[in-house]
């Protein structure tokens, strides 16, 4: 289906196909304290309430905190002593996340790092220490030492992205797969209830995902090591015919808008990866392992950072229409993706955030608000048929416990055909009874999730919803009393 068709979409709202999934986890939690600004995001967390805050980067944005070496900072002292950790801001920046109501994945090890020397991220130099360390930084946030808490904090998660380069793990991957057969056995032996896994293979699992799954998980197999989620990340790309061929042409290529995309990249590439990564595992055996993509969003294009100009032009790409409808896309797509948990990466990291630095929220934001309407006020999903989410056209169907209200969240994000009109016809098949209140909500570039006028609904049930590039709208319709049948 072109994006460009004048396409028919039916609704069934009698035949449902589950609930919606609350999988609109995100990165970083509401508190900022960089160095540069001090913010308070809670109200909005708590709003959208995130079912997972996964904590990586997070001294980016909160300083001397979460990282094992912000807690356990001379690594020669006793890891026994609690002396010789410093919990004071990881405990305020926690508290902020559960206050909100929000999960957490706590992810153990460093952020990446991108100067020439790497401080942070060469592998430990005594496993078994840097295990114990980990054990006590769980102890402290689900059982009380040293003054903890007993927050029952699920997933751990052990490091990030180690096939990508000195930046993030200082050795080779072969090193690493050692590694972390250690540390998970050795961890899931003291607390066998927690779900310890990782390791948070890197964005290339978008062009590639067998590659490293296919190193690492045989040994993984082979060592009877825990594995209770594999972690990995995807950043589709625009596939914008017009800011993606800004950054392009500030780049120096030309932006040649007619230049073919790369085939791999896109909503299309993000959903097959899933599929890859959820075959992976079940043929190595890892059925029961959850599949968790805690890190996507706007890809980094391969041009995107060769120049001031580019890399001002891709974040302002990521914080407009275009990351907006590509996220609600995402979301649409992720409920029919063979994948447990997914968090944005990231909500509150400047160039990645979803807030500016004075607190106040990014087109972006306004993506997840409408998912969580749908979330909330229609929680179960009703059979869509005619949309096709690879070519950036989606729709996320969804109806009432009570049957007496449909909302209908579509989005024209980045796709194989980009920078196009939408207009879909919109068929609601056995409606309940005659709506008697139609509401449309727009966000676009000039619009936050504003009131628009309603479009007009046929007696049978049929809308025309016009879509323009880069547009998301959530169309609600409220029933009367239902019909007799």
């Amino acid at each position: 289906m072109r994006i460009s068709d004048n396409s028919r979409i039916t609704v069934d709202s009698v035949e449902s196909v589950g609930p919606v999934r609350a999988i609109h986890g995100v990165n970083l939690g509401p508190l900022v304290d960089n160095g540069v600004n001090t913010n308070d995001h809670s109200k909005y967390f708590s709003e959208i309430a995130f079912p997972t805050v996964r904590l990586h980067d997070v001294p980016f944005s909160f300083r001397q905190s979460v990282d094992v070496p912000c807690i356990f900072p001379l690594f020669h002292l006793d890891p026994h002593d609690p002396r010789n950790y410093d919990f004071r801001r990881t405990d305020v920046y926690i508290r902020s996340i559960v206050e909100c109501g929000c999960g957490i994945v706590y992810r153990l090890g460093v952020q990446i790092e991108r100067a020439e020397l790497n401080f942070d991220t060469d592998p430990p130099a005594d496993v078994d220490k840097w295990i114990e360390v980990c054990a006590n930084i769980i102890r402290h946030y689900n059982y009380g030492w040293a003054n903890g808490f007993e927050y029952g904090i699920k997933y751990w998660e052990i490091w990030n992205e180690p096939d990508n380069g000195p930046g993030q793990w200082n050795g080779t991957f072969e090193e690493f797969t050692a590694f972390y057969i250690k540390v998970t056995s050795q961890l899931k032996a003291l607390f066998p209830e927690l779900m310890i896994g990782g390791p948070a293979l890197n964005g290339g699992m978008l062009h590639s995902a067998r590659q490293k799954l296919d190193e690492f998980l045989p040994h993984v197999r082979k060592a009877g090591a825990p594995l209770d989620f594999l972690s990995w990340h995807a950043y589709p790309a625009d596939g914008d015919g017009n800011a993606g061929d800004q950054v392009r042409a500030v780049a120096g290529d030309g932006g040649d808008a007619s230049a073919p995309r790369e085939p791999d990249r896109g909503l299309a590439a993000f959903m097959a990866a899933a599929r890859d990564v959820r075959k992976a595992l079940d043929d190595y055996g890892f059925t029961a392992t959850e599949s968790h993509l805690n890190e996507w969003n706007l890809a980094p294009l391969k041009w995107g950072f060769q120049s001031p100009e580019a890399a001002a032009a891709y974040v302002a790409e990521k914080r407009g229409p275009i990351n907006s409808s590509l996220i609600t896309a995402c979301l649409t797509a992720l409920q029919d993706m063979p994948v447990d948990m997914s968090n944005f990466y990231t909500a509150a990291r400047r160039s990645y955030g979803i807030f500016d630095d004075w607190g106040r929220p990014f087109k972006p934001f306004y993506a997840f608000r409408a998912f969580k309407k749908v979330l909330d006020d229609t929680p179960i999903r009703c059979s869509v048929s005619g949309a096709a989410a690879e070519t950036g056209g989606t729709v996320l169907a969804a109806k009432s416990a009570a049957g007496d209200v449909i909302q209908l969240l579509l989005a024209n994000a980045p796709g194989r055909h980009p920078g196009q009109p939408w207009q879909p016809r919109i068929c609601l098949r056995e409606l309940p009874a005659v709506p008697v209140a139609v509401q449309s909500l727009v966000l676009d570039a000039e619009h936050d999730l504003a009131e628009e006028a309603a479009p007009a609904m046929s007696a049978d049930g049929e809308v025309v919803l016009p879509m323009g590039p880069h547009t998301v709208r959530l169309l609600r319709i409220d029933f009367g009393e239902r019909e007799s049948p």
